[in-house]
Order: C-alpha cells, then sequence, then structure tokens
C-alpha cells in the first residue's frame, strides 16, 4: 500500500512540475524569439551552388543596408513576409520583411518574377505529361533524400523536446528525492520522540 502512496505522490508534484516547466520554457523561447526579432528584417542570401544563408539585420531609415562588408540596396516592392525563424511553431513565429539576394548583388531579386519568367512547363502540364509509375518512383526518390538527414533547422524542435524531457526526468528526480528526505526525517522525528 505504501508504494501506491509514494506513486500517488509522486505523480501529484510530478505531473505539474513537467507541466509548468513546458509552459515556462514555451514562454521564455517566445519572449526570446520577439525580442530578437523585432525591427529585424531576413536577408536571404543565393550563392552560387544554390545554398541559401539567412541574416537577421536592423534596417534603418536609408534604402541601403550594411551587411558585414557589403551594401545591399532594398526595394519595397521585392519585399515578401515570412515567418521567422523557421522550425518553430507558427503561433511561436514572428512575421518579418524578407529580401532575396543573389551572392555578389546588390540589389534583391524577385523569386516568384524570375520562376515564372523562364518557365516552359506549366503544372498542368508537368501534371499531364507525367504518368503514375514516374510519379511514385518520383516521391520515394524524395522521401530517400529527405530521411538522409536533417538540417539544423529542423532539429531545433528536437532539441526543445529533449530539454522538456530532460527538465521532466530532472524535476522528477528531484520530487523523489525529496520525498525520501521527508520521509527519512518523519522516521528521524520518530525515533527521538522515543527516545525522549
Amino acid at each position: 500500500m505504501v508504494i501506491f502512496s509514494f506513486l500517488g505522490t509522486l505523480a501529484l508534484y510530478l505531473i505539474p512540475t513537467g507541466l509548468l516547466l513546458c509552459f515556462l520554457m514555451l514562454v521564455a523561447a517566445e519572449i526570446w524569439i520577439r525580442k530578437s526579432v523585432r525591427g529585424g528584417t531576413l536577408f536571404v542570401f543565393w550563392d552560387e551552388s544554390r545554398n541559401m544563408n539567412y541574416k537577421l539585420v536592423k534596417v534603418g531609415a536609408s534604402n541601403t543596408v550594411i551587411v558585414g562588408n557589403e551594401t545591399y540596396s532594398i526595394t519595397a516592392d521585392k519585399r515578401y513576409l515570412v515567418q521567422y525563424p523557421f522550425g518553430f511553431p507558427s503561433f511561436v513565429q514572428e512575421t518579418v520583411a524578407c529580401y532575396y539576394f543573389k551572392d555578389n548583388h546588390y540589389e534583391p531579386i524577385d523569386p516568384v518574377e524570375s520562376a515564372n519568367s523562364n518557365q516552359l512547363v506549366s503544372a498542368k502540364m508537368l501534371s499531364n505529361l507525367t504518368d503514375e509509375a514516374m510519379l511514385t518512383a518520383t516521391v520515394r526518390e524524395a522521401r530517400e533524400a529527405a530521411e538522409g538527414g536533417l538540417v539544423p533547422s529542423r532539429q531545433l524542435p528536437i532539441y526543445i523536446a529533449g530539454g522538456v524531457l530532460v527538465a521532466a526526468v530532472v524535476s522528477g528526480v528531484g520530487v523523489y528525492f525529496g520525498y525520501k528526505t521527508y520521509t527519512l526525517i518523519q522516521e528521524l522525528m520518530v525515533v527521538f520522540k522515543d527516545i525522549t
């Protein structure tokens, strides 16, 4: 019967503590994101090998922005709004202005306009051209490529979940040792009461 009492007491302390820690971590993440993103503009740089680099910069009143040792020009007609930081749930993300730049170009590009300008085959035409076997093979290859490895921005929720799990385990161990100390003190009080 003592073990059920212990498990009940442990659950009584562990569940609210774990929920409180999860809530506090979520609130802290949201405060950190809002503080770091406020007033920022996301610059996305495409290099020759089609890799993208992201940099969150503060933009002043000028139409030119200095990033590192390079100067970039920005215009409102090539601004996009994106949810940042990537990898977080949508209710934690903030909407920021975003500009896309090719490597060594000072003015932003319009990815939608550049994608539509040289498009020879539309999506409808492509779907009519492909057969089911080709589509199945393409999906299988894409799935295998996606399972190959996670990019760092996609690993962030895994790290957050791992942190929550570690916090829950640490709080559970703390509750366990607290309970053991409490029972030991109670037993010592009974022993000392019998001595006196």
